[in-house]
């Protein structure tokens, strides 16, 4: 309540509005999004309000739409690997495998830390015919098998599964 009232009073207070947008982000996208786009209205760069309203669209069925946003998120900010990996998730949405594989790439580049994205790359790479590839980054994920906790070892284990069975 006191933040929807602090907007109320200050509606150019982007880093009010992308708290409470990303508050809401799981239970009221429609909030979200909304919030996110007057964020773009005051500060048409803002990487999370771009990247973030990527992410609902995408989750909402609107590639399309989410290709436009993360590529803006990437044109602005080309060094934040997470822009680059929404962008590859819209493009896969879209059955668009190749340029999928390029923005994967890109986030793989910038973050190669990041299982996640990782295994976003090596899927692209499956599903752009470069099996050989991906089943060799597969086999490099054994060693961190072993820092993994049951949970999250059987998350791993059906990712690499369903990359294996493209």
């Amino acid at each position: 309540n006191f933040l929807i009232q602090h907007i109320a009073n200050q509606p150019q207070d982007i880093q009010a509005k992308l708290y409470l947008a990303n508050l809401h982000i799981v239970s009221e996208q429609a909030v979200a999004k909304t919030l996110f786009q007057e964020v773009l209205e005051l500060d048409k760069q803002n990487f999370v309000a771009l990247n973030n309203l990527a992410n609902i669209l995408l989750q909402s069925g609107e590639a399309a739409e989410a290709i436009k946003y993360a590529q803006l998120a990437t044109k602005y900010h080309p060094s934040i690997a997470s822009g680059f990996d929404t962008l590859g998730s819209a493009y896969k949405a879209k059955n668009d495998f190749t340029k999928a594989k390029v923005a994967y790439e890109a986030a793989f580049k910038l973050n190669s830390g990041s299982l996640e994205i990782l295994l976003n790359y090596v899927e692209s790479l499956a599903l752009t015919g470069e099996k050989e590839l991906a089943r060799e980054y597969l086999l490099s994920l054994e060693p961190i098998k072993t820092q993994l906790n049951e949970e999250q070892l059987v998350k791993l284990e059906s990712r690499i599964s369903k990359i294996k069975s493209i």
